[in-house]
Parts: structure tokens; C-alpha cells; sequence
């Protein structure tokens, strides 16, 4: 369950991004366990991340254009070396890894209410099923 040193470590990861870069906007509370939004944050801020995630999702897309091109030549040429085989791999990577966080980032960027609404729920998730645990 949701054990005090989770919301440590949630404290710790806001601290650094919060403070120190200024890419998140939440604020921490471990007494009570709870994760608030500040607000209002700055335009420069605002700009940042609205900006990163717009590039995040521009990536993506150029690396499976450039992934599906890359395959399409192979495809045509019928034989592939060592290094073009490197390259598919590199290319699926760059592709699929940034295309796996696109949908929080996305949620962090546009709609950052939802992130403590969801960490706040664990908190009450913790407290009704604590009784509930010799049950079957």
C-alpha cells in the first residue's frame, strides 16, 4: 500500500523537478499525505511544459516516419546489414520508449488537477480497505 516512504520518495521526486528546474507545480505534504497543486505558476513555466510535450509528441512521430521509410527500403533492397540492423533497433527504441510516457506527459501538461486527485484517493483506498484485509 501507499507506506510513508512512497510519499517521501514523491516529495523527494517534486523537490528536485519543482524547485530546482521548475517543471512541476505540486507541492507535498507527508504528515498528511497529501499532493496539492500550486498555483498559479509562471508563463515561462506554463510555456515550458506545454512546449515539451508538443516536442515529445513531434519525436515520436518523426521516428516511426523514419522507422516505416527505413523498412520500406529494406523491403525494396531485400538485404540488410549489421549496421542498418542496428539502426532498425535504435529507431524502434527512440520510437516506442519516449511514445510510452507520451500519454502522462500529456496529462502532467494540459490537465495537472488530476495528478493529486488520483495520489490523494490512495490515501482514503489505504484507510477502507485496512480492516479489510483478513477477508477473502
Amino acid at each position: 500500500m501507499a507506506t510513508l516512504r512512497m510519499w517521501k520518495l514523491l516529495w523527494l521526486f517534486v523537490t528536485l523537478f519543482g524547485r530546482t528546474l521548475g517543471l512541476l507545480n505540486y507541492q507535498v505534504t507527508i504528515s498528511d499525505r497529501k499532493l496539492g497543486l500550486k498555483l498559479p505558476i509562471s508563463k515561462r513555466t506554463k510555456y515550458l511544459i506545454s512546449m515539451s510535450a508538443c516536442w515529445l509528441g513531434i519525436h515520436t512521430l518523426y521516428c516511426f516516419a523514419a522507422l516505416a521509410k527505413m523498412v520500406a527500403q529494406t523491403r525494396k533492397l531485400g538485404c540488410i546489414d549489421v549496421l542498418e540492423m542496428m539502426q532498425v533497433y535504435m529507431l524502434v527504441l527512440a520510437a516506442f520508449l519516449p511514445g510510452s510516457i507520451l500519454a502522462i506527459n500529456f496529462i502532467l501538461c494540459f490537465t495537472p488537477i488530476v495528478v493529486p486527485n488520483i495520489f490523494n484517493c490512495i490515501t482514503q483506498f489505504e484507510k477502507d480497505t485496512k480492516g479489510k484485509k483478513d477477508c477473502r
